[in-house]
């Protein structure tokens, strides 16, 4: 209630702030509008605002609210706050509450990402007459007021815009709603998907205002985004959005007739679409109307969405997870402590890869679920030298491959390989020292038929870790610089410091070196985006404008490069382009 002069003014049910005081000049006999607006806000200059008003403080000293129940009750605020980085939230307050003559439009985002623009006041027939029967006057709602609503939310039929407007009136006046130029016939959009769509942005945009959601903020917003996300299975293990699959799902869940009456339609071939703004790290202020479709598409419910808490993505649970080296004397035991989680690019489902200090490395894909799940393996990466060991101990002893193999918890294949691996690897070594010493050629033959290669405990491997990997820094900035380009292989790494068979054959001595290298070699498409980025850059600064034609060629990629490669191509265009316009 405001008592201003003498005369009460009561605050209705989700009324915009504009309307209490439109009333009250109406009752308080003014004549001029600078005297209501002194009353109000103690200052004469100073213009009405229907979205933002400011000096708040001086206001509340006037009514029996705060100023902080006037922005939350009474204005469009709400809508807008749990959008806004934290901060800026907190300089729109006081703003809204102090004298401040900083434009709050501009760092609300009104200004640049304004949507679906209102031109003066809008309202519900059915609403204007119910308060009529409870108040005996009609008052305009803030729900109604807000840009990319058509309807009642309680309702449901359409909204008409008020008869008058500033476009007639001058900018100081305060419009008051007069019943007598209400229009009362209802109308309603005919049922279907887009009429479901269209109150569904009401609703939602009704729940904003009435739920207190001060503790949420942008960056809040935007974790909820990425775990919603990456339940849909679009999100990689690195964080990155998969761009394309989620506007390929989004524009099947909404029709264009929708996101064209919302000015909201998506430019895939845009780095800077607004569902892409939405899913990247937060830089921008973007239409709470854009929210709601992105949120409602992502859960369908937007109290769950609100009240669900951000979980740390663990979709093979908490560790410690078992060493499953049957050689190891750990075998089975809890002992490992790190799950180095990534998505299979074809599949999108998690993969989990774990690695025990006996050297045995594991991956398995999918979630677990069942308690006995962490003891399952989808792929051997490494096995290590405890496993090679206990190999080359059950060949000593003249087993069968079969028995082998099922001792060794691996197929008869496995144990052929490895056998005929660690033969070449001891042939060498006996061709090196034979060739330094023919007196034991006879002694080394015979050995040969019934050993395996042991370990050279002889070899310092964590001086030669060290060795190798000084050589590896080096090499590979070479190899970055190289023209033509090349692809950073394993293969190439070895050929390029002269140390193919220690690479190939001994990496499982050499932890340093086998991290690094995993680090630095690249799948067909890394090098393929490397090679993009590389053109693209020389094209840009030899100020040229970036085509995808010309840019597809000079990469001498194939037509079925993948969207990533895809993402960006357009990326760099976007980037170089939009510099060239400058």
């Amino acid at each position: 209630m405001i008592k201003m002069n003498k005369i009460p003014i009561n605050f209705y049910q989700d009324e915009i702030l504009y309307s209490v005081l439109a009333r009250y000049h109406h009752r308080s006999g003014n004549v001029d509008n600078r005297d209501t607006i002194e009353e109000a806000f103690g200052t004469r200059n100073l213009v009405p605002t229907i979205y933002f008003p400011t000096h708040l403080n001086h206001l509340a000293s006037r009514t029996f609210l705060s100023s902080d129940e006037l922005i939350e009750k009474h204005t469009l605020f709400p809508l807008y706050s749990c959008f806004l980085p934290e901060k800026r939230k907190l300089e729109i307050l006081m703003f809204m509450k102090g004298s401040s003559k900083s434009s709050i439009y501009t760092k609300i985002g009104t200004v640049a990402g304004s949507i679906c623009t209102k031109t003066g006041l809008y309202y519900c027939p059915l609403c204007v007459k119910e308060s009529l029967y409870e108040y005996g006057e009609g008052y305009f709602r803030r729900g109604h007021q807000i840009q990319g609503v058509f309807i009642c939310h309680i309702h449901n039929c359409v909204l008409y815009q008020y008869s008058q407007t500033y476009s007639n009136e001058s900018r100081l006046s305060f419009i008051r709603l007069d019943e007598k130029k209400i229009n009362y016939e209802v109308k309603f959009y005919e049922d279907g998907k887009l009429f479901e769509d269209i109150a569904m942005i009401a609703n939602n945009a009704q729940y904003l205002l009435d739920c207190n959601l001060s503790n949420v903020n942008q960056n809040i917003i935007y974790n909820k985004y990425m775990q919603f996300i990456r339940n849909r299975n679009l999100l990689s293990g690195n964080g990155t959005v998969y761009q394309s699959d989620l506007y390929y799902e989004f524009s099947k869940f909404y029709s264009n007739d929708l996101l064209n009456i919302l000015e909201s339609n998506i430019n895939i071939e845009s780095e800077s679409n607004w569902l892409k703004m939405l899913t990247r790290k937060p830089k921008r202020v973007t239409h709470p109307v854009r929210h709601i479709l992105l949120i409602n598409f992502l859960s369908r419910n937007f109290s769950l969405f609100f009240s669900k808490k951000i979980q740390s993505y663990k979709p093979f649970g908490n560790g410690p997870w078992p060493c499953l080296n049957v050689a190891c004397s750990y075998y089975k035991k809890l002992v490992i402590n790190n799950c180095k989680v990534t998505i299979d690019y074809k599949t999108k489902s998690p993969v989990g890869t774990f690695e025990c200090e006996c050297g045995f490395i594991y991956s398995r894909m999918g979630s677990d679920v069942n308690k006995d799940d962490i003891y399952k393996i989808g792929r051997i990466k490494y096995f290590g030298n405890v496993w090679n060991d206990k190999l080359k101990s059950l060949t000593l002893e003249n087993r069968s491959v079969r028995e082998i193999a099922r001792l060794m918890n691996c197929d008869s294949k496995t144990v052929i390989k490895y056998s005929k691996l660690n033969s070449i690897i001891e042939e060498k070594r006996i061709k090196e020292k034979t060739k330094l010493d023919p007196a034991t050629k006879s002694k080394e033959e015979k050995k040969r038929k019934n050993v395996n290669l042991s370990i050279n405990n002889r070899v310092d491997w964590g001086s030669r870790d060290n060795e190798i990997i000084d050589m590896l820094k080096s090499t590979y900035i070479k190899l970055l610089n190289k023209e033509p380009m090349v692809r950073i292989t394993r293969s190439l790494l070895g050929k390029t410091i002269l140390k193919s068979a220690l690479i190939y054959y001994y990496l499982d001595k050499l932890p340093i070196t086998r991290n690094y290298i995993d680090e630095i070699t690249e799948t067909t498409e890394e090098f393929q985006i490397r090679r993009v980025d590389n053109i693209c850059e020389k094209l840009g600064s030899d100020g040229e404008i970036l085509k995808k034609w010309k840019i597809v060629r000079i990469a001498n990629l194939r037509s079925n490069y993948s969207n990533k490669v895809e993402e960006r191509i357009r990326y760099n265009i976007d980037k170089y382009n939009n510099y060239l316009k400058f």
